[in-house]
């Protein structure tokens, strides 16, 4: 049958669980070992004490920091594919200038004239630097795509660890738990 615990034995085994062996909590509460030693692996939180029994703040401070870094990522991939979402549509309105003014100087150029038109060759000025801005702003994405790719790369990376980390630190309290039922408390 099982026992029922009060309030007053609970804390009496928490307050003590550290300074006597499971062995002795059970002969001061007149109760079997077992049934102590099933209580402390109840009341123990779950994947969150060390080896004595206290929570680790740098583990707790590196998966913080690790959370942190992702979230910094993210924000800069963010950054970066709004950066991208502007040059995209100032390559589009480059374009579009770059077809007004081509029809433009279809409309403007005289068929019997030997010498350009002032109108033409300022259109041509235009129409060379929009060229010129077009394409440095298609490197510029170019340039832009290939840092975000490396930031989800990163991104990725530091998930797979934090994972990885998380589980082992699974396994290293679930062992910590097992050297205290070896242990007798």
């Amino acid at each position: 049958m099982r026992k029922v615990w009060t309030k007053e034995e609970e804390q009496f085994i928490i307050d003590n669980k550290g300074k006597m062996t499971a062995n002795e909590i059970a002969e001061k509460l007149g109760v079997a070992v077992a049934q102590v030693r099933n209580k402390i692996a109840r009341l123990k939180p779950k994947n969150k004490i060390s080896g004595d029994g206290v929570m680790n703040l740098n583990k707790q401070n590196m998966l913080q920091d690790a959370l942190e870094v992702i979230s910094e990522r993210e924000k800069e991939i963010a950054e970066k594919d709004n950066i991208i979402s502007d040059l995209k549509s100032q390559i589009e309105y480059a374009d579009n200038v770059n077809k007004y003014l081509d029809n433009e100087l279809k409309k403007s150029v005289p068929h019997k004239l030997k010498t350009p038109h002032p109108c033409i060759e300022k259109l041509n000025d235009k129409l060379k630097k929009f060229e010129v801005m077009n394409t440095d702003m298609a490197v510029d994405l170019e340039i832009a795509h290939e840092n975000i790719d490396a930031y989800r790369v990163e991104n990725k990376a530091l998930k797979e660890k934090l994972e990885i980390y998380n589980q082992t630190m699974g396994i290293l309290n679930n062992l910590t738990g097992r050297a205290y039922d070896i242990k007798g408390l």
